[in-house]
C-alpha cells in the first residue's frame, strides 16, 4: 500500500501536474489517462474562517449542468447560498463526515471534493457546530473511470473501474491542510467497490476479463490480504455497512462478510420469490431495504435473516430512507410511497409529475435527499425540488431552480452522522446526509451510475 501525505497546496499542483501529462497522452487505448477539463472554480466565493452557531445546519447540494448550487435549509424552506461552477460531467456522493460532496466525473476521471461548509464535531459528549461558505478544495483525486465513491469509518474510498485501482481518504485530514491517501489495487479491472475499514479495506476482485465480481479481500492498513472471501457472491453488486459487517447483492443471495472475525455466510435469496435480485441497498440499520424487480420492494431484516416483499403501485424509480429510517419508494406515476419496515403502507403522496425512466446507462431521474426532516425530491423536467414534511407526509412548499437538478446530496449536522457508507447518501453507497446517490437504480434492480444512493452504496 502506498501512502501520501503532502500539503494541499502541494497537492494541488500536483494533480494539475498529472492532468496535464494524462490528457496529452491520453487517447482511447489509454484507459488511466484523465481528460484536459478544467478544475472546478469557485464563482465569487473564496474559503472563509468558520463560524461557530449554536445548532446543527443542514444543506443540500444539488448538481446540474455546469455546476452545483448549495441551499441552506431555512424556516422550513431551501434558500440558495452558493452557486459554483464544475466542468464536465459528474456524479454526486456524499461523503463519510457529513461535511464533504464528491463529485467523479467518469469522462475526465477525476473526483473533486466540495466543501459544502456546515458540519459538527464532537466535544466530550455533546458537539460543536460550525458553518463557512461553500468552496472547491485544492484536492483532485484522479484515475481511470470512478464510479463508487463510499464513505465509512471516516474514510473515502474510491474505485476506478477501468484500472481496478483504489484511493481511500482521510477526512479528518482535509480540514488539517493536508490530504492523507492510501493506494491499493485490484487484481484485474471490474466494476468494483471499495469499503475503507479502521485499520484497512476491503473491496472486490473479479477473474480476468469479467465485468462483475464474485469474490471479496479484505486487506490490512499495510496493504496485506488479511483474508480473500473467494467466489462468495457471483454476480456481486450492491454494498452497505452496519458495524463491522458488510453486505454485498449477489445473483442468488446477499452475501455477509464479519470483518472483526473475518468470516463470510450468505443469506439464500427465498425459493418461491421469483425472478429478480438485490443490486442496491438503503439503509444502514437492521432492516434493509432494495428494488427486487420493477414493481417490488425487499426488505431484509439481518437480524433474523428475513425476506419481507412489499408490491408498489407503479414502476420504481428511486429508492431512498426517511430521517425515521421509513423507505421511500418513488415511482413514475410520480407517487412517493412511505413503508416502514415491517412492510405497511404509512402513506402515499403525489410529489412531482409523471416522467418516464431513462434509456440506456446514466440517464436523469428524480432523487431524493433528507434534510433535517424533510424530504426533498427533484423534478429534473420542471427544474423543481419538491418538499414534503417527513413527519406529516403533506407537502411543504416547491423551490423553482435555474437549471435541472441532476443530483441531490444532502449535508451538515454531527460529523460521522448516519451511515459511514452513503449514502443513509449514501449509496448510494448516506452520513446522515440521508441523500439519494446515489446513486441509484439500473433497470430499477441494479446501478444507475447518474443516480447513486449513499444510502447503502449501489455498487
Amino acid at each position: 500500500m502506498k501512502t501520501i501525505i503532502i500539503p494541499t497546496t502541494t497537492l494541488a499542483a500536483l494533480t494539475l501536474g498529472l492532468a496535464g501529462c494524462a490528457s496529452a497522452d491520453s487517447d482511447a487505448d489509454s484507459p488511466a489517462g484523465t481528460s484536459n477539463s478544467a478544475s472546478p472554480t469557485a464563482e465569487e466565493h473564496s474559503a472563509t474562517a468558520p463560524t461557530e452557531v449554536e445548532e446543527a445546519v443542514s444543506r443540500l447540494t444539488v448538481a446540474h449542468e455546469g455546476g452545483v448550487t448549495v441551499l441552506e435549509l431555512t424556516e422550513g424552506t431551501l434558500e440558495p447560498i452558493a452557486e459554483l461552477s464544475v466542468d464536465g460531467t459528474f456524479r454526486a456522493n456524499a461523503g463519510a463526515d457529513g461535511r464533504y460532496v464528491y463529485l467523479a466525473d467518469s469522462e475526465a476521471g477525476t473526483v473533486s471534493i466540495l466543501d459544502a461548509g456546515a458540519y459538527g464535531e464532537p466535544h466530550g459528549e455533546h458537539y460543536h457546530y460550525y458553518v463557512a461558505e461553500p468552496t472547491f478544495l485544492d484536492e483532485q483525486l484522479s484515475g481511470a473511470n470512478p464510479v463508487h465513491v463510499v464513505g465509512h469509518d471516516g474514510q473515502v474510498a474510491v474505485f476506478y473501474d477501468d484500472s481496478g485501482a483504489i484511493d481511500i481518504l482521510d477526512e479528518a485530514s482535509l480540514a488539517t491542510g493536508t490530504a492523507s491517501v492510501s493506494q491499493q489495487a485490484t487484481e484485474h479491472p471490474h466494476h468494483g467497490v471499495a469499503v475503507a475499514l479502521e485499520g484497512g479495506a476491503i473491496w472486490t476482485e473479479a477473474a480476468e476479463g469479467e465485468s462483475l465480481p464474485a469474490s471479496v479481500r479484505q486487506a490490512d492498513a499495510a496493504g496485506e490480504t488479511v483474508v480473500l472471501h473467494e467466489d462468495i457472491c457471483p454476480g456481486l453488486h450492491g454494498e452497505t455497512s452496519i458495524g463491522d459487517v458488510v453486505y454485498f447483492g449477489c445473483n442468488e443471495s446477499v452475501a455477509v462478510i464479519d470483518t472483526a472475525d473475518h468470516t463470510s455466510t450468505s443469506i439464500p435469496y427465498p425459493a418461491d420469490a421469483g425472478e429478480g435480485r438485490i443490486g442496491s441497498f438503503y439503509g444502514t440499520e437492521s432492516v434493509l431495504a432494495a428494488p427486487w424487480d420493477d414493481d417490488t420492494i425487499v426488505l431484509l431484516d439481518t437480524t433474523t435473516e428475513g425476506f419481507t416483499f412489499v408490491d408498489v403501485d407503479g414502476t420504481i424509480s428511486t429508492v431512498s430512507r426517511g430521517a425515521h429510517d421509513e423507505v421511500l419508494v418513488l415511482t413514475t406515476d410520480g407517487t412517493l410511497t412511505v413503508i416502514d419496515e415491517d412492510g405497511d403502507t404509512l402513506a402515499q403522496v403525489v410529489s412531482i409529475g409523471e416522467f418516464e425512466l431513462p434509456e440506456g446507462h446514466g440517464g436523469v431521474r428524480p432523487s431524493i435527499a433528507i434534510v433535517g426532516t424533510t424530504v426533498v425530491i427533484s423534478d429534473p423536467n420542471a427544474s423543481t425540488l419538491e418538499l414534503i414534511d417527513g413527519e406529516s407526509w403533506e407537502s411543504a412548499g416547491t423551490v423553482t431552480l435555474d437549471a435541472a437538478p441532476t443530483m441531490l446530496v444532502a449535508t451538515g449536522g454531527v460529523a460521522d452522522a448516519g451511515h459511514d457508507d452513503h449514502d443513509h447518501e449514501t449509496e448510494d453507497h448516506a452520513d446522515d446526509a440521508h441523500s439519494d446517490d446515489d446513486h441509484a437504480d439500473e433497470d430499477h434492480g441494479h446501478e444507475d451510475h447518474a443516480d447513486e444512493e449513499h444510502d447503502g452504496h449501489d455498487h
